[in-house]
C-alpha cells in the first residue's frame, strides 16, 4: 500500500536517514500521520498550517506501508503507531503529485 508523509523541508535528511519516528511526533499522539494521493493537497495546507511554513517548503514522501501496520483514520488518512524504517521511504517530487495537487 502507497501512502504519503508530509514534512517540512528541514527535517527530510533526518527522517530520510532515521526514518519516521513515532517518538519525534508533534501532535499529541505518538503516530506518524499518512494520507492518499486524493488527501494529499489538503495535508501540504495542514501540515504548512500547523507547522506555521509556506506550503511550498513542504516534502512528500512516497511510504511503503504494510498494510496490516497502520489504521484508517478517516477517508484517506491513515496512522502508524509503529516506525516506519528508511527502506520504506522515497521523497516523491512535488511536480509528480501535480495531478492529485490541482485536484
Amino acid at each position: 500500500m502507497v501512502l504519503y508523509h508530509v514534512t517540512p523541508a528541514r527535517s527530510l535528511r533526518l527522517i530520510l536517514r532515521e526514518g519516521l519516528k513515532t517518538s519525534r511526533a508533534c501532535g499529541p499522539r505518538p503516530v506518524i500521520w499518512l494520507c492518499d494521493d486524493r488527501r494529499l493537497r489538503w495535508i501540504i495546507d495542514h501540515v504548512a498550517r500547523c507547522k506555521r511554513r509556506d506550503p511550498d517548503s513542504m516534502r512528500v514522501l512516497r511510504v511503503a506501508c504494510d498494510p496490516d501496520l497502520i489504521t484508517r483514520e478517516r477517508a484517506g488518512i491513515y496512522m502508524s503507531s509503529r516506525d516506519i524504517p528508511p527502506r520504506r521511504l522515497r521523497q516523491q517530487p512535488i511536480t509528480a503529485c501535480a495531478a492529485s495537487l490541482l485536484a
